[in-house]
């Protein structure tokens, strides 16, 4: 009888201990995305297309945020000088911070940058949570939702936001674009 006792309470001791210690690790790998704004003031709508690979000791991110983008046109022909009276054309432009090293700490991935990416995965929501500062708008914090990726999910937002674009145009406001 005492044996059986003990060995009911061995395995609930154990049970326990295994239930208290979370041994349960994110796994962060794969293509992530998710949408924002950026500009000054934020105005442009934009893509976060994120990769992120396991390594031995850690993880590696690369980062693609794109948008349309209005900029001069440096030589206008004929046409974009009829068209576009300020000489200005959307360009379909991408930001990319490449093969950056990330360590993983209280469920929390980092990127070992002067300016760190951090990356929480919201279980509950099955997303992932890209957090950093914009230091391009006074330290301002950014915050982006990142679900996984679904195949050509950044194409289809390329071309939803050029229609977006061209239809808030205005006859005294329109601009061409680049590819």
């Amino acid at each position: 009888m005492k044996l059986v006792v003990f060995a009911a309470v061995s395995i609930f001791v154990v049970a326990f201990i295994s239930g208290c210690i979370n041994t349960k690790s994110v796994d962060y790998s794969g293509q992530w995305v998710g949408y924002g704004k950026t500009g000054f003031p934020k105005e442009m709508d934009c893509v976060y297309d994120v990769n992120i690979e396991k390594t031995g000791d850690g993880y590696t991110v690369s980062l693609e945020r794109s948008n349309w983008e209005l900029k001069d046109i440096p030589d206008p022909g004929l046409i974009d000088s009829i068209v576009n009276q300020d000489n200005q054309q959307y360009e379909w432009t991408t930001m990319k911070e490449m093969n950056l090293k990330a360590t993983e700490k209280d469920n929390t991935l980092t990127t070992t940058t002067e300016n760190p990416l951090t990356f929480t995965y919201q279980e509950k929501d099955g997303v992932l949570e890209l957090s950093f500062k914009d230091y391009s708008h006074q330290n301002e914090q950014v915050t982006v939702q990142l679900h996984k990726a679904v195949k050509g999910e950044v194409e289809d937002f390329k071309n939803r936001s050029k229609e977006d674009l061209i239809k808030s145009m205005t006859p005294e406001n329109r601009h061409s674009f680049k590819e």
